[in-house]
């Protein structure tokens, strides 16, 4: 911390020294926090304060590590000269764009020099225009050279790794949201499923999928590691959406785990254009999979990496059988079913149009039919849900099952239902029209995107 400066030792620290003091301790990942976790670099710093200091930061908590990080990396050149030592990922982390009032957002650096500096705070008035254009030539300013942000324009080159993808075993390290009780959870569950029945030698590296979602399916709980020196095999799958990879693996664990191994990201994707300024997730693989033709021409139209169509397994075997009044459902309707998650979306998944072509179809007075909605992560206070259920409120036929149900139930659902329907606007797979198939039931679709290959 105080040599590297003083003796000119910037060319002794190779990549090997860096992402071994970059690696994330795991007692600090623990609380499903969006605060990544502190790294051994961090640590060694950390002891370095007074013992009260370090009582006020302990870093097993989320709140105290963010303070802890705004400080570290506020006093990383200007105070310890660290800034040879930070890994690169970390300047990309730093100067991310983050809100700090509905009407400002500021890079990540800036809303912590300011979450800690009292004089800052009083010297940017951000409720006035003229206040954020201080504070944007402000941010413009100590990143110039030998200024105390400066170290953040200059990325340090990593040398390679002495060990090579040849000296790992043959298998697959897959990751994703083991637990997660979502689509994007159910694929690497299904990933799973693929390894098993192909003999492939398999390790699950579960990834937060943040306190937000139920984490509750446990079909995984035996085969789950969570330390990056778990992972013993030559080839990562990513079964995450691309800036999933990298907020929640590269930007919170390191590159570690992507050095050595030969990395594919199996993401997700519904568009049928890739984001621009997602473009240096590529930047992390070796290879993309996509989970259907439409998302193979997509990935092939951006980037350079080689493109592989790998469709997504899809089964049923968890399912059970239900009675209708498992789920209050009348037992002499035909049921039409649709199942959508609000976090996907409304105007993604389009449930409106579903209760509008119910409406066209039949005859207020025909109580023969029945329109069911099973949608999770419902946001109570939201305009856009608030409208969507005053318009199911006016037909009594429609009804709406809106706890999250568990893997097992969501299947029984489908399976006691007559019919399915999907009038989204785009989907990379379509994974419940898969399964209403599945069960035999006719599926209605939009004929557009992933599902149409099957």
């Amino acid at each position: 911390a105080y040599g590297v400066a003083e003796m000119l030792l910037d060319d002794a620290i190779d990549g090997e020294m860096r992402a071994a003091l970059d690696r994330p301790l795991a007692t600090t990942n623990l609380d499903n926090s969006d605060v990544p976790a502190a790294t051994l670099l961090m640590r060694l710093t950390w002891q370095l304060l007074d013992p009260t200091v370090r009582e006020t930061m302990p870093l097993e908590d989320a709140d105290a590590r963010a303070r802890f990080m705004a400080w570290f990396f506020s006093a990383a050149n200007s105070r310890f000269k660290l800034s040879s030592l930070i890994a690169n990922r970390w300047r990309q982390w730093l100067k991310q764009s983050v809100s700090i009032n509905p009407n400002v957002a500021v890079p990540r650096f800036v809303a912590q020099t300011l979450s800690i500096s009292s004089e800052l705070q009083q010297r940017f008035d951000l409720n006035s225009i003229e206040g954020c254009q201080q504070l944007s030539q402000w941010t413009q300013l100590v990143q110039a050279p030998n200024q105390p942000w400066g170290w953040l324009k200059s990325n340090q080159q990593n040398k390679a790794s002495t060990t090579s993808i040849s000296d790992l075993a043959f298998g697959v390290n897959l990751y994703g949201f083991a637990f997660g009780e979502l689509g994007i959870g159910e694929d690497l569950r299904m990933a799973v499923a693929a390894c098993e029945s192909a003999g492939i030698p398999y390790r699950v590296m579960n990834i937060e999928a943040g306190k937000d979602l139920r984490q509750a399916d446990d079909a995984l709980k035996h085969h789950v590691s969570r330390a990056i020196d778990e992972a013993p095999y030559a080839v990562n799958v990513f079964c995450l959406p691309g800036f999933d990879t990298v907020a929640r693996v590269f930007l919170k664990q390191g590159d570690s785990l992507f050095r050595r191994h030969y990395n594919i990201g199996w993401w997700p994707w519904e568009l049928s254009v890739w984001p621009a300024a997602w473009n240096q997730a590529f930047s992390l693989m070796d290879e993309i999979w996509a989970g259907s033709d439409f998302a193979r021409q997509m990935y092939a139209n951006s980037t350079s990496l080689p493109v592989q169509l790998m469709p997504l397994p899809v089964s049923i075997d968890r399912g059970v059988k239900r009675a209708r009044s498992f789920f209050d459902l009348p037992t002499n309707r035909f049921l039409y079913l649709f199942v959508f998650d609000f976090n996907s979306h409304l105007a993604r998944k389009n449930p409106m149009a579903v209760i509008e072509a119910f409406s066209l179809a039949f005859n207020p007075r025909d109580n023969s039919v029945g329109l069911v909605l099973k949608v999770m992560n419902a946001k109570g206070e939201n305009p856009a849900w608030l409208a969507f259920l005053k318009r199911c409120q006016q037909d009594s036929r429609i009804q709406l099952v809106q706890e999250t149900l568990d893997r097992e139930d969501v299947l029984a659902l489908i399976e006691c239902c007559d019919a399915y329907v999907s009038l989204h606007r785009c989907e990379g797979f379509g994974r419940t029209l898969a399964e209403a198939m599945c069960y035999g039931k006719p599926v209605i679709a939009t004929n557009y995107s992933g599902n149409i290959d099957f």
